[in-house]
């Protein structure tokens, strides 16, 4: 397969098994070009349909709310959330512009970001676990299938 001059990817190792993909990456307010980006950690989740930001993080960024959403959750009633449009930056300088989250107590994680598939759904996205220890790809744009059955059958 050729690569896309225009494509960027990365992978991220982990040396055991694990159940929460986490990955490193910065968040930095799209009203204000010139504001620096803050570091923060984020849990990659295919069952959230748009990506979510942490009352922390909203504080560190200085973010200035764009409206207000109705946000719908698995374990508990909808709840009306503010909205921001920022730039996230993920591992290896993959950056998104005009992302709008939505902002939630996810401070009692281990994360500060929610990344979802308003992100994720941009790209290849694969997660496997070889020797068990997890391996976790990202790539945009999408260039390719995975198909494991094609794989199988040979």
């Amino acid at each position: 397969m050729m690569r896309n001059p225009s494509s960027s990817s990365f992978t991220i190792y982990y040396e055991h098994l694990v159940n929460e993909i986490q990955t490193d990456c910065s968040i930095s307010s799209m009203n204000d070009r010139s504001s620096d980006w803050s570091s923060f950690r984020a849990v990659w989740d295919t069952g959230a349909t748009n990506s979510v930001i942490s009352n922390r993080a909203v504080d560190r960024c200085e973010l200035i709310p764009t409206g207000l959403t109705e946000v719908f959750q698995v374990n508990g009633p909808p709840f009306v959330a503010n909205t921001y449009l920022v730039r996230i930056m993920l591992p290896n300088d993959l950056e998104f512009h005009n992302i709008l989250v939505t902002s939630s107590d996810l401070e009692e994680d281990d994360a500060d970001v929610l990344i979802g598939m308003d992100i994720i759904s941009q790209g290849d996205f694969a997660v496997t676990h070889p020797n068990e220890q997890t391996q976790f790809s990202f790539r945009i744009p999408s260039e390719a299938d995975i198909d494991f059955e094609a794989d199988i059958a040979g």
